[in-house]
């Protein structure tokens, strides 16, 4: 999403360069691969995904990414109204347009032209991005439930990485972007219904950093 707040800090430029290094052996040029990245709110997955991303690209591998806070259907300006009319029960990863995430990582792996939306928060509307996909080794998937993604679509990510924190470790870093209302008690619901069903991804997970940055593959 265009406009969020992202803080690189020194360890997140660690475990990006320990996360590469792990995949390497397993990365071939000319072999498309999937990598997903989930978590609970506020545990550093877009700042993952950009440090990967970088350390990849100095060993000669081009990724994408693919924000899932793009991918809901209703878009941020209607949705936490939207939610508070349902209620926090129907917070969870039914508010994925998965469908559009199957067209796209399929449209990746056969080489065609990929379009995906990026809302853009400083205008408050989605554009529509488009890019060859012929030239591009990675698509890194990163959002709370991005490691649904086999679950949900059938496409199975080649590395799967859950960001195994809670919602009073991430709290801090969350007040410190200042994204949402971080004080609200409906924001707090919200958060741990996040979190309860991010959980449920853990088991598809084959990659796990902790709040330390350990990772256990």
């Amino acid at each position: 999403m265009i406009g969020d707040t992202v803080i690189i800090e020194e360890l997140d430029e660690i475990i990006g360069q320990k996360l590469t290094e792990s995949f390497l052996p397993y990365l071939e040029k000319g072999v498309k691969k999937i990598i997903t990245i989930g978590g609970p709110s506020g545990s550093k997955k877009t700042e993952r995904a950009l440090t990967l991303q970088k350390n990849l690209k100095k060993w000669g591998y081009l990724s994408k990414i693919l924000s899932q806070d793009d991918l809901y259907r209703i878009g941020p300006g209607y949705r936490n109204t939207w939610r508070e009319v349902k209620g926090v029960e129907f917070v969870g990863k039914e508010e994925i347009d998965w469908n559009l995430v199957d067209i796209i990582c399929n449209d990746f792996r056969i080489d065609e032209s990929v379009w995906m939306p990026r809302f853009d928060s400083n205008s408050e509307h989605y554009e529509w991005v488009n890019w060859p996909s012929e030239n591009i080794d990675i698509l890194i998937i990163e959002g709370i439930y991005s490691c649904f993604l086999q679950a949900l679509t059938g496409i199975i990510p080649d590395f799967s990485i859950y960001l195994d924190v809670t919602p009073s470790q991430t709290l801090p870093y969350r007040q410190r972007r200042n994204k949402e209302n971080e004080y609200s008690d409906f924001r707090q619901k919200v958060v741990e219904k996040e979190y309860q069903e991010s959980l449920e991804s853990r088991n598809f997970c084959n990659v796990l950093v902790d709040f330390e940055g350990t990772i256990d593959i």
